[in-house]
C-alpha cells in the first residue's frame, strides 16, 4: 500500500499521499474522533473497515471524481480486485474482508459513518 499513490496531493511538500498514509491517518481519525462521537458503535469493527476500504487499490489504483460511466468500470476493477486479493485466504478471514469491504461501499452503518467524519 505504501507503493500506491493517492490523486490527493499532500499540503506540504506536494506529493501524492500512499494509501498506506491515508488508511493510517483515517484509522487514526476514527480511534480520535470515536471519543466525540455520541452514538454507540462497533469501534473494533469501524477500525477495521478503515483498514480494509482501500486494499482494492492496490490492484485497481486511486480514482476519484468520476463521470458516471467510468465509475461503473472503477467499481468492476474494484471488486475484480477484492475478489482476487481477499479470495485466496483463508475462508473465515477473506470472508471477513470480503463482507467489511462490501459494507464499507454501501455506505450504509453507523459504524462507517463514523469513519466518514460522522
Amino acid at each position: 500500500m505504501k507503493r500506491v499513490d493517492r490523486l490527493s496531493l499532500i499540503s506540504k511538500g506536494g506529493r501524492r499521499e500512499s494509501d498506506a498514509e491515508h488508511t493510517w491517518h483515517l484509522v487514526m481519525f476514527i480511534w480520535m474522533f470515536s471519543y466525540l462521537y455520541e452514538r454507540n458503535i462497533d469501534l473494533l469493527k469501524a477500525i477495521k473497515m478503515g483498514l480494509v476500504h482501500d486494499l482494492v487499490e492496490i490492484q485497481a489504483g486511486d480514482v476519484y471524481g468520476l463521470s458516471s460511466g467510468l465509475e461503473s468500470r472503477k467499481k468492476a476493477a474494484e471488486k475484480k480486485a477484492a475478489l482476487s486479493i481477499f479470495g485466496p485466504l483463508p475462508e473465515e478471514i477473506s470472508k471477513e474482508l470480503t463482507d467489511l469491504w462490501y459494507e464499507y461501499e454501501r455506505k450504509e452503518t453507523e459504524d462507517l459513518r463514523l469513519g466518514q467524519g460522522g
